[in-house]
């Protein structure tokens, strides 16, 4: 079987840090036990997930300490860092600028963008 290249937006971390038997949760399990899915991530990102983890006042408080440690050790684990795109376009590749690195990164690897943005998913 081939393997499914997968980005995992920040908000899924976000999310399975918040709930740990939600659905992303679930899918960042599924990611880990599963031979054929390949999780990427790069710099960007984790910078992002850096940021809502730790800088995002209203999101910070609500995760502990030892949770984001937890997740940051799982994605180092389960990812491969692959370099950020250089995005050169002048024509917005999603409805948020800001998201404009996941579409191009999912898009660069031939790779499926799981999030539940749905700024993103519009």
């Amino acid at each position: 079987m081939t393997q499914q290249l997968v980005i995992l937006d920040a908000c899924v971390f976000v999310a399975a840090a918040l709930k740990h038997d939600g659905v992303s949760a679930k899918v960042l399990y599924f990611c880990e036990e599963s031979a054929d899915i390949v999780v990427l991530w790069s710099q960007k990102l984790a910078y992002e997930l850096h940021e809502d983890f730790y800088a995002n006042a209203d999101l910070a408080p609500l995760i502990r300490p030892e949770t984001k440690v937890g997740i940051f050790t799982r994605l180092e684990n389960i990812a491969t860092l692959v370099e950020d795109v250089k995005l050169d376009e002048p024509l917005p590749l999603s409805h948020d600028r800001d998201d404009d690195y996941l579409v191009a990164l999912a898009h660069r690897h031939n790779a499926t963008l799981i999030t539940l943005d749905r700024k993103l998913i519009e």
